[in-house]
């Protein structure tokens, strides 16, 4: 155990099995963003694999063991938007997505967050829907579909197409979230 100080409360912090896995899916973004930009593409496919993976059971683990915690919960949805976000600006970076496109998917991911934080201020608890979790995984295979192409073994086109989707859930399930989420402006 671990004592922590959070919004100036002191929280204990278990590093239990789910913590550790998000943290290590955290400790991953640097390194797949450098392997895919120093050329080993492949690598970073694996690696971010793996860390999309323990995205996958870190909250199941987490529900069954009884053990879901506040740091987990601060830290889960963080971790999710560092890696995607830095993984974007990765991809764009080295040539496989038009920045328009990153923009708006960036610029879409701060909105709810704004939204978020701003019901958060008035201690609303805004519940996501079921077309945010297929957003999240549509980003995830937009940005394998990217690695792959890095790699040389899906063209470019299937990338944009993958964006180009993913840019239409994610916008869809931002309108569906401020519909359904209306309480946070009152």
């Amino acid at each position: 155990m671990q004592l922590s100080i959070f919004k100036g409360y002191a929280i204990i912090i278990i590093m239990n099995i789910a913590n550790v896995l998000t943290c290590f899916r955290l400790a991953a973004v640097p390194f797949i963003v450098a392997l895919a930009v120093f050329n080993y593409p492949i690598y970073a496919v694996l690696l971010f694999i793996i860390a999309a993976a323990t995205d996958i059971i870190d909250g199941p683990i987490a529900r069954k063991q009884k053990k879901v915690s506040l740091f987990g919960s601060f830290l889960d949805p963080i971790t999710d938007k560092i890696l995607i976000n830095c993984l974007f600006i990765t991809l764009l970076y080295l040539g496989v997505l038009p920045l328009w496109t990153v923009l708006l998917m960036i610029s879409r991911e701060f909105a709810v967050q704004v939204i978020r934080d701003a019901a958060k201020a008035k201690d609303i608890i805004l519940k996501s829907e079921t077309s945010g979790k297929i957003k999240a995984d549509a980003q995830g295979i937009t940005i394998l579909i990217g690695l792959l192409t890095l790699a040389n073994l899906v063209p470019i086109v299937y990338t944009h197409i993958a964006m180009y989707i993913t840019l239409a859930i994610s916008y869809y399930a931002l309108v569906e979230f401020l519909l359904k989420n209306k309480e946070w402006k009152k």
